[in-house]
């Protein structure tokens, strides 16, 4: 998936078939985007929705207010999602980590949960389908949502370019128009091989 083009739409389609767990980890998000309003939709189906926010020094104070803003209104509406701000501990420095684990699916590349990323950058999102990669990714996700306490010691973006890195090999990407790296995935986010 690519942005600007079907990334948006296909992320937003992923989240919405997502039935039991949700994990998000992102620099930051926006309050008011489809990718924000996706995630407390699935939280109201009964997912289970664990959104985990960068703790760097340039984004701590807002994704503070962002994850305590997100969690107030979980609370309010009785819903299973939870937010926090990474603390890393002495495993990494910050979270530069775009990607979310929706059940067996995984989504890991370069787009930030705002508009300017979604809309008007050159982005790129794999998506993995395989529960193998989804139980990596979610061990992952678990060890940095402990912050640094328990096994795990591993960082997404090294992940990030081991899979783009046989993506690259395997495949020849190219940047016109909508791109489908797996051609088993429709602009909307749903697979089209089922």
């Amino acid at each position: 998936m690519t942005a600007p083009g079907n990334a948006e739409r296909a992320v937003v389609g992923v989240v919405d078939e997502t039935d039991e767990r949700l994990d998000v980890v992102q620099v930051s998000v926006e309050r008011d985007h489809p990718f924000t309003r996706a995630a407390f939709d699935a939280a109201r189906r009964g997912v289970e929705v664990r959104v985990l926010l960068s703790g760097a020094w340039y984004v701590r104070q807002e994704n503070e207010a962002t994850a305590e803003w997100m969690n107030r209104r979980a609370e309010r509406e009785n819903l299973p999602l939870t937010a926090r701000v990474a603390d890393p501990g002495q495993r990494f420095e910050k979270i530069h980590a775009k990607g979310i684990v929706a059940d067996d699916t995984v989504l890991v590349g370069s787009l930030n949960w705002n508009r300017h990323s979604s809309r008007e950058n050159r982005e790129v999102v794999l998506a993995l389908e395989s529960e193998a990669a989804a139980s990596y990714y979610r061990e992952v996700f678990a060890a940095d949502w402990r912050g640094g306490r328990g096994p795990g010691g591993l960082v997404w973006v090294a992940a990030v370019a081991a899979v783009a890195g046989v993506v690259l090999a395997w495949r020849r990407l190219r940047f016109e128009g909508a791109v489908d790296l797996s051609g088993a995935w429709d602009g909307e986010g749903h697979r089209t091989d089922r």
